[in-house]
């Protein structure tokens, strides 16, 4: 048995009967309900899984040393996809891009989907089909849903999306993530995708459910209350319910084998819910629902019985002032952001399970986390990844340590603290509003400058000693200890030293970055290095970059003469193929004045990073 009696028109819901084969799924469900999301390194949908459970077992970087960047010229505000070995980007505009995971080179480039202003609808991939399905305002035919070939880019099939009439074209924003519902059956025409709408402060948005094999329209609903669907991601429940939240307030259940309403539960008239929910079962027929309201400014949990289909009595909130982040539970924890670009209050909050009260930290980062956060969880210990919504945005990882938030590393982005004008506005290209993605020790996110980032775990090969006034590409030549290693790991106030032993010397470190990318895309090198240099006549450091084509080092930057630790940096921006080699970038930190007698030379290095431009 298929789905039958698809659409009913003239209602503000439609008639939908679930094949017999869910009937036999909905007995093995278990009490982790979780999506089958392709390969396990994969992150196919927003927080990673239909549940938006926003966590994952994949290691992720505990220091950053080498990026990718791609610039794709329009703002990106929605959470990356990570499908098989690329990463999937939505950016403004309504274009899709696929990007290599490893190497940033363009995979595929999609046609514009529509001409919609802004883009904060995250797509979603569909595990079963190999497709990416994506909403667009004012695409070919009004608000439009795309079904896109994840390998190649084309387009499968686009439909225009339909107010409950039947008949008028839906024209407002589509600005929820888009939800892949895998039902874990061998039949792709239950699988389904599900989104909502916004049409302003004070005008009712829609929610809308597609059959994800062809298009076709399964079910709507239209706001009861006036207001519509902002960043209010919906979450499957038992194969049966959807629940999402409402920018007035209300938490809504719908059940999908009568298509009607099962629940709805307001949480305050004012509390306007902007994040997506995240189902977390606890048995085969009861769970809670996490989410938080912007302007009531709470963390929610509510209970949910669905043998029902009601929403419980079991509820509870905490005052963590504004929010828009979309929680991530795990280990008996919430992790959650909050804040706003104008509203203050920027943390990144660890809360209990149980109750949501205050656990023993908040992590203040330098903006608001409006993102939602992706934790990592690595030999026990979880750590949350998460960017800032500021002029001088950054990517940020905490590490949990129970009693405290402590910063494994921020990664300040060449967008950083830019702008550009747009009118009587400045934007600012460092701005990072939505969170990132994790795949195998790689976090990848982006910006409203257009540029998008992988970031590395990876470590430079470095050595260190003294060099002569002419130092060769190998030099210096004596590898970093373990210990030293990690002290180039993070910006920390922890230095690896080299001391020259020799007059006439100068203390020089030498780091070699290993690249994937091909030599033909990369067409800029940005290179920051971190530390101090110390000698009796003359203090200071200076950078440099080896030139393979000259056969030299090439000056970068000097610090002049100072003992203070200093940031130099330098950027290569054209003939970038000559400053790689068999895949390698070296770099080189020199001590600004030889040994002069007793008077001994010595660099220190607290962190360096290279971040290569890529087509």
């Amino acid at each position: 048995m298929d789905w039958i009696n698809r659409v009913g028109m003239g209602d503000n819901s439609v008639v939908l009967i679930w094949g017999m084969v869910l009937l036999v799924s909905i007995a093995a469900v278990g009490v982790a309900s979780v999506a089958a999301a392709g390969e396990a390194a994969d992150w196919p949908q927003f927080q990673k899984d239909e549940n938006n459970n926003g966590y994952t077992y994949e290691k992720a970087p505990l220091g950053v040393n080498f990026a990718w960047r791609a610039n794709l010229s329009a703002a990106i505000d929605v959470e990356p996809l990570v499908v098989g070995d690329n990463v999937i980007v939505y950016a403004m505009g309504n274009v899709i891009h696929s990007l290599n995971k490893t190497t940033g080179v363009h995979e595929w480039t999609s046609a514009d989907l529509g001409t919609g202003s802004y883009t904060l609808s995250t797509p979603t991939y569909g595990v079963d089909n190999n497709t990416i399905y994506a909403v667009a305002q004012g695409g070919a035919t009004g608000t439009t849903l795309y079904a896109i070939n994840a390998s190649a880019g084309n387009e499968i099939w686009h439909v225009s999306i339909k107010k409950p009439d039947g008949t008028t074209a839906e024209t407002g924003q589509p600005n929820t993530p888009v939800l892949f519902y895998n039902n874990s059956t061998t039949s792709l025409d239950d699988d389904v995708v599900c989104f909502g709408t916004w049409n302003g402060e004070n005008s009712a948005g829609t929610y809308y459910i597609y059959d994800a094999a062809d298009g076709s329209p399964i079910y709507n609903r239209t706001s009861t209350h006036t207001r519509g669907y902002y960043w209010a991601g919906a979450a499957p429940i038992n194969q049966r319910y959807i629940a999402y939240g409402e920018d007035s307030g209300y938490l809504t259940a719908v059940d999908l084998w009568s298509s009607s309403v099962s629940d709805e539960e307001s949480i305050g008239v004012n509390d306007r819910i902007r994040s997506s929910v995240n189902w977390c079962p606890t048995n085969s027929t009861y769970g809670y629902l996490f989410f938080t309201s912007r302007s009531g400014a709470y963390l929610h949990k509510i209970g949910f019985d669905a043998s029902t289909g009601t929403f419980t009595d079991e509820s509870h909130s905490n005052d963590i002032h504004y929010s828009t982040s979309t929680p991530t539970i795990t280990g008996g924890r919430v992790y959650v952001g909050g804040g706003n670009f104008s509203t203050g209050h920027a943390a990144l909050l660890c809360m209990n399970e149980s109750d949501v009260s205050q656990s023993p930290w908040a992590y203040e980062p330098n903006g608001a986390v409006q993102s939602s956060p992706a934790v990592s969880i690595q030999n026990g210990v979880p750590y949350a990844y998460f960017t800032t919504n500021c002029k001088d945005g950054q990517f940020y990882c905490v590490k949990d340590d129970v009693s405290s938030g402590d910063l494994q590393w921020s990664f300040a982005t060449l967008e950083t603290g830019k702008t550009r004008k747009s009118g009587a506005w400045d934007i600012w290209l460092g701005a990072q509003l939505q969170g990132v993605a994790i795949s195998d020790d790689w976090v990848y996110g982006g910006n409203d400058g257009g540029a998008f980032y992988g970031l590395s775990n990876v470590t430079p090969a470095a050595y260190g000693y003294q060099v002569d006034a002419s130092p060769g590409c190998s030099d210096p030549n004596v590898e970093f200890s373990p210990a030293d290693y990690a002290k180039i790991r993070v910006d920390d106030d922890d230095l690896a030293e080299s001391v020259t032993n020799a007059p006439d010397y100068f203390a020089a470190q030498r780091f070699n970055f290993s690249i994937e990318t091909p030599v033909a895309n990369v067409t800029a090198i940005n290179v920051t290095w971190v530390g101090k240099g110390e000698q009796n006549d003359e203090d200071g450091a200076s950078l440099y970059i080896y030139d393979f084509t000259s056969g030299g080092y090439e000056f970068l930057q000097a610090s002049g003469d100072t003992p203070d630790k200093v940031t130099l940096t330098g950027e290569i921006t054209s003939n970038a193929s000559n400053y790689i080699s068999s895949g390698n970038v070296v770099i080189q930190a020199r001590q600004n004045s030889q040994q002069s007698g007793d008077y001994t030379s010595s660099i220190e290095t607290d962190y360096v990073k290279v971040i290569i431009t890529v087509t």
